[in-house]
């Protein structure tokens, strides 16, 4: 009787303890979320379960981990731009936001090309 009770005693463990792995692992797993490519919309602060398309401006969604923004004082971009040669800045704003019909109305920098970045992922680079 000992050594069925010791059995019993042993599978119970056993599968309680796989049952707390499972769990674990479970409450352990990281989803992923998914944003938008930032259009400069409100809909850059959503947050959605799967990959596709934002439903708002239809840009493609992407892991959120991989969406960093740096920040660049007006003063810092004018010295690199007046210190590089033969550089091309490219604004990604929509045409209207380039056009200065956006709110804010950010400006343009002299000598800049528009192509909003909605367009982009259309475009193939030589």
């Amino acid at each position: 009787m000992k050594k069925f009770r010791n059995k019993i005693l042993l599978v119970a463990v056993i599968f309680f303890s796989s049952c707390l792995i499972v769990s674990a692992q479970k409450s352990t797993s990281i989803k992923v979320q998914y944003v938008c490519s930032p259009c400069g919309m409100s809909c850059d602060k959503e947050v959605f379960d799967a990959p596709g398309e934002c439903p708002n401006c239809k840009m493609k969604l992407v892991d959120k981990k991989t969406v960093t923004h740096k920040s660049v004082s007006p003063t810092a971009l004018s010295k690199f731009i007046k210190s590089t040669k033969n550089l091309y800045v490219l604004d990604v704003r929509t045409k209207e936001e380039f056009e200065g019909h956006g709110e804010p109305d950010f400006g343009t920098l002299n000598n800049s090309v528009n192509i909003p970045i909605s367009e982009l992922e259309n475009c193939e680079f030589v």
